[in-house]
């Protein structure tokens, strides 16, 4: 039985300016399509990243995410694989931004029923756009770039737990596990987690925390109508807290406390 956990995060507020205010402890996964959909997929997997801090972001070269924790007892100096965040230089206090995980996977055009070319982070992110459509227009969309070069890898459908890390990619003593996120499985609709003492998530659906259907099918097969397909569902660039932590959320300024909570399936 997979283990699928999530950090929980308490906010601590002070009035100063705190490394942990500046710093990528701020952010948390926020949401996460793993895609895993029958026929052709139209849109990479990807994950959305929120920043939870009162000041703006601007360390992605600091971060970190991979599918696996990194054991406790690795050595220094040692490179750590996993994916660095390209593409958005800066995130604004409560802005999400989206970031495709697997652009080196052909990409369905349910318009054109083309593929699209492989290992191009422009082509995903316009299949993104094209398949949500307007409501994803003012949304920044970025990508993972895996350490040593090359796309990121994508997300398992059948259920895994992503993990994001501040630090050196190339110092494994130095890197530090700011936020987890555990779903167990996949379908058209992606796994928020709107709340972060959530362990595992739940399922988007139309209407509830911000959550829509795409203007176009995520899935199709070649040769036949577009029609065939279900658009997904998801809020890529929404995050609409549970009122217990929207209430700490706009409560504050600078300083932040992590509190880990592990929960097992």
């Amino acid at each position: 039985m997979q283990t699928l956990r999530r950090n929980s995060f308490v906010a601590v507020w002070a009035f100063s300016m705190t490394t942990a205010a500046t710093g990528a402890a701020q952010l948390a996964v926020t949401e996460v399509w793993p895609g895993g959909l029958l026929g052709e997929e139209s849109t990479s997997d990807w994950i959305e990243v929120t920043n939870l801090g009162a000041t703006p972001f601007t360390g992605f070269d600091r971060v970190l995410l991979r599918t696996t924790e990194i054991p406790a007892n690795a050595p220094t100096g040692i490179p750590v694989p996993g994916a660095t965040f390209e593409g958005v230089a800066s995130l604004a206090p409560g802005e999400s931004a989206v970031f495709m995980t697997d652009y080196d996977a052909d990409a369905y055009d349910p318009i054109n029923q083309t593929f699209y070319n492989s290992a191009d982070a422009s082509e995903a992110i316009a299949a993104f756009r094209t398949i949500w459509g307007a409501a994803v227009d003012t949304v920044q969309v970025g990508f993972l770039e895996a350490t040593f070069g090359g796309p990121g890898d994508g997300l398992d459908q059948n259920g895994e737990s992503v993990f994001l890390y501040e630090g050196t990619p190339f110092e494994t003593g130095a890197m530090v596990l700011i936020d987890e996120a555990g779903y167990p499985n996949s379908n058209r609709a992606s796994w928020e987690f709107n709340d972060p003492a959530s362990a595992t998530g739940n399922l988007s659906v139309v209407g509830v925390n911000g959550a829509f259907e795409g203007v176009l099918p995520a899935n199709a097969v070649p040769g036949v109508p577009p029609a065939e397909g279900l658009p997904p569902i998801g809020s890529p660039g929404v995050f609409v807290p549970e009122p217990s932590f929207a209430l700490m959320f706009g409560l504050g300024v600078t300083g932040w406390g992590l509190m880990r909570r592990r929960a097992s399936l």
